[in-house]
């Protein structure tokens, strides 16, 4: 039985410089909704945790502190201003699994079978569920329910998705597939959305696992993502964007690849993915499928890009995280992190979170990176919770199920308040990332900085 690791040396307030970083952010925020760069170097390493094995993980920060898996059977609770170790959490295999973590639990699988539920402050276990197969697959939560597959196994036993309950431990459901479910599943409007490495994207009910539609994509690791009620996956060659509600083709970016494990994210009215191996970081336009600009890179991108103010970031096989320019894919900088990097990134106020790979001598890394701008990641992939996320996602989750808003539907101004009923600099970040992505129109946008204005 695995055993929870010691709370050790959680700092109790945020440092100086994230809590400048998150006032300079709110005030760029408010002019033009542009980003003002951080007084620090771009792509300065602020700190390098080494975990002493493969982190393909990708991190999951959430009030201040990251949460990650890694090859050593391992997850990792870190303060996410220091590197400094809070928690271990020991599991019985592989932990390529990236965490959700919802109220007081973290949630993630392991190569042991076992889909984990751990508490957030001290890595104590609350329960564990058996699939009977390896994972790779990320959870996700929705109305007090994880989803998640399984079958990572090279011959696998048992290919499936799973709903479980948040709070017990419990299943709900199960529904058998083609194939391995390495993806990570994403929830919308009470219906489930997972892909399979064999060659179908799923659509299933998120109460019962019936399967409402079925689409053929080639396979692939390539995890979905939804933006303006369309789903955008990458398939083992082409990227494919299908209508969310009926399954019906929008349209097929013919990328002529081998294979795409990059999952996309959409900002801007644009789709960022990589397309594996092709080397290249791709820009299509979301509602015609065409390419905008292609970004070439030397070695294969694993990794899944994330978008901020502007700005992708990525990283490769040829242990480089890139920052580049949204609008025209020019590079604005790269920063050397190991050999590899399969884990995914995520930006919090201003800093950049992601794991790595070292073959020779063999062991990893999570490393804090000065992004070079203000603010946090906003594209559909972390904000939809997709393979790491931060509290965006997180603080619109309930474990219990219970809807956490006041009833104004989703682009509503409660959407944006916190407890306390006002618009805090939280809220108002996430209004101005839902209105760059075309999910809160201007008008919603000016009463959230009015709000926040007389909060």
């Amino acid at each position: 039985m695995p055993t929870g690791g010691k709370l050790s040396g959680k700092l109790s307030s945020c440092s100086t410089r994230r809590t400048v970083l998150k006032t300079t952010a709110v005030a760029g925020s408010l002019s033009a909704f542009g980003s003002i760069p951080a007084a620090a170097e771009e792509g300065n390493i602020i700190w390098e945790f080494g975990v002493g094995d493969l982190v393909v993980s990708s991190p999951t920060v959430v009030n201040e502190t990251l949460y990650v898996g890694s090859n050593g059977s391992d997850i990792y609770a870190i303060d996410a201003s220091t590197g400094e170790k809070e928690w271990v959490f020991e599991t019985d295999g592989f932990v390529n699994s990236s965490p959700a973590v919802v109220d007081d639990t973290v949630y993630i699988g392991s190569n042991d079978g076992n889909v984990y539920a751990v508490n957030r402050d001290t890595g104590e276990e609350q329960w564990q569920f058996d699939t009977g197969d390896d994972i790779r697959s990320a959870p996700t939560l929705a109305d007090g329910t994880i989803f998640i597959g399984n079958g990572d196994s090279q011959d696998p036993v048992d290919t499936s998705v799973y709903a479980i309950s948040a709070s017990t431990g419990e299943q709900e459901w199960r529904v058998e597939v083609d194939d391995r479910v390495s993806s990570a599943p994403i929830v919308d409007n009470e219906t489930v959305f997972v892909h399979s490495t064999g060659d179908t994207l799923y659509a299933l009910d998120s109460e019962t696992g019936t399967t409402e539609w079925t689409k053929k994509t080639g396979g692939g690791r390539s995890s979905p993502t939804i933006a303006n009620d369309t789903v955008f996956v990458g398939g083992s060659s082409n990227v494919y964007a299908f209508d969310k509600s009926t399954g019906d083709e929008q349209w097929v970016f013919e990328a002529d690849a081998d294979f795409i494990t990059s999952s996309p994210t959409v900002g801007n009215n644009t789709v960022f993915i990589g397309i594996t191996s092709k080397n290249k970081l791709s820009a299509i336009d979301v509602d015609s499928g065409d390419e905008v600009w292609d970004f070439p890179i030397e070695e294969p991108i694993n990794s899944s890009p994330t978008f901020v103010a502007g700005t992708i970031f990525v990283g490769s096989e040829g242990g480089y995280v890139y920052s580049v320019d949204a609008d025209t894919g020019t590079e604005q900088w790269r920063v050397s992190v190991d050999d590899e990097v399969g884990s995914s990134p995520v930006v919090v106020d201003g800093v950049l979170y992601i794991g790595s790979i070292k073959r020779d001598p063999y062991g990893g890394a999570v490393y804090a990176i000065d992004a070079g701008l203000s603010g946090s990641s906003e594209g559909s992939r972390v904000n939809l919770g997709t393979l790491g996320h931060h509290d965006v996602w997180a603080d619109n989750q309930s474990a219990s199920g219970s809807d956490e808003s006041s009833g104004d539907g989703p682009n509503g101004l409660s959407e944006y308040e916190n407890a306390d009923g006002n618009v805090g600099t939280d809220g108002l970040l996430r209004a101005i990332g839902d209105w760059r992505n075309g999910d809160a129109d201007t008008e919603l946008l000016l009463n959230v900085i009015a709000a926040w204005r007389g909060s």
